[in-house]
Order: structure tokens, then sequence, then C-alpha cells
């Protein structure tokens, strides 16, 4: 994530950017700068303080996200998809455009025509 610096600057330098991200959010970063800064400073409590509450607010916040998401999909209406109809003409598209109904009905009528005579 950083730079080794040593000196009290590039101390100073660490402690500061692991601070700007904990102000932004960004525990994933601040556990880093302040794990350089402990490589650098080994006895510096301030820092191993500093990771101890980074890593619990990363705990807390993926639990949240954990939270959050866990019944995105439970609250949709989505459905289950339903039985097909048993009949299998349904399933078949019609591309008829009419006339075939009328050309049926056409030769019904003749057909009951020529019994009657």
């Amino acid at each position: 994530v950083s730079t080794q610096s040593t000196g009290s600057s590039g101390i100073n330098a660490e402690y500061g950017r692991g601070q700007a991200a904990e102000v932004s959010q960004d525990w994933e970063d601040a556990i880093g700068y302040f794990k350089a800064l402990l490589e650098v400073d080994t006895k510096n409590t301030i820092a191993a303080n500093r990771i101890k509450f980074c890593r619990s607010k990363l705990t807390a916040f993926k639990a949240a996200e954990k939270k959050r998401y866990a019944n995105m999909f439970a609250r949709t209406n989505f459905k289950e998809p339903e039985e097909p109809p048993k009949d299998s003409n349904l399933n078949k598209p019609d591309f008829s455009d009419g006339e075939e109904e009328e050309e049926e009905n056409e030769n019904e009528s003749v057909v009951r025509e020529e019994m009657e005579v």
C-alpha cells in the first residue's frame, strides 16, 4: 500500500495516510498503512490499536453488507414458472391469417346444403 519510509516524517506520513483512509472509511487501506507504520516502528501501540479498530470496523461493514444483500432476491416478486398447458396444440404457434377457418366454414355449409338436397 505504501513505501517504506524511515524517520519521523515517514512515520507521520504513514500515520496521516492511515487516518485519511479511516475518515473515508477505506478500512483495508487504513490497515495497510498502519501495518507499514508497524514495520518501521514495531513498538508503536497507537498503530497497533488503530489496526484493531479498523479490523473491527471492516468486520462490521462486511456483516452489514451481507445482511443488506442477503434478502435482496427474497423481496422481489419473482414467481416460479407456470407449467405449460397439457394440450400440445396450444404450444404450437398459429401462423394462420384466418382464411383457412373461413374456407372450412364455407366447406361445411356446402356439405350441409348437399345433405339437405
